[in-house]
């Protein structure tokens, strides 16, 4: 799943970090 993370949130690195985070 951190794919789609990396392919929602690829336009901004923050919401990557962000998202990375919630998914722990």
């Amino acid at each position: 799943e951190g794919q789609k993370v990396f392919v929602e949130c690829g336009q901004g690195k923050k919401g990557l970090e962000v998202r990375s985070i919630r998914l722990a």
